[in-house]
């Protein structure tokens, strides 16, 4: 039996929301970030974002996902 849960399509996700895949070890698996301007990309909270993130899983790195940001954390 597998211990996957699947996402339905009901997920509720607002403007501004993200969503963080914490893996079974700890590590952070994906992060998906909304669709999001250059100005929010440019604000602190969007900045501190990826900064907690990169300081979390500094080791194994997270994959940031959005249709305009794809980057890779090592």
């Amino acid at each position: 039996m597998s211990n996957k849960v699947k996402i339905e399509e009901g997920i509720d996700v607002s403007d501004g929301d993200c969503i963080i895949v914490i893996k079974e070890n700890g590590s952070i698996g994906e992060v998906i970030l909304p669709e999001v301007n250059n100005p929010a990309q440019e604000s602190k909270g969007y900045k501190l974002t990826l900064n907690v993130l990169e300081f979390i899983d500094k080791e194994k790195g997270a994959l940031i996902r959005s249709e305009t940001n794809r980057k890779k954390y090592n």
